[in-house]
């Protein structure tokens, strides 16, 4: 499903507008961007594909158990050089 958001709702995902989602910054410009799905041809599922694979690529739970686990070993290596005697295993 091809996503038209806003700015704000769009504001902290590393989604680029226009290849994986379009944006309006008005109730006038999102009405547009979504009459452009009807009218541009191939557009709708340029941006169907492209948003799924941001979704796959960026939000995965395998991207991000792997990303937070590298995070809590940074964490524990941090915490085991600051205090050695209390270190966590």
């Amino acid at each position: 499903m091809p996503v038209v958001t806003s700015p704000r709702a769009c504001g902290s995902l590393s989604a680029k507008p226009g290849d994986e989602l379009l944006v309006g910054d008005t109730p006038a410009e999102t009405a547009r961007q979504v009459l452009r799905l009807f009218e541009e041809n191939g557009l709708a599922g340029r941006l169907r594909a492209a948003g799924l694979d941001y979704v796959r690529r960026d939000h995965d739970w395998t991207v991000i158990g792997r990303c937070l686990t590298g995070i809590y070993d940074d964490a524990r290596e941090a915490w085991s050089r600051l205090l050695p005697d209390r270190a966590l295993r």
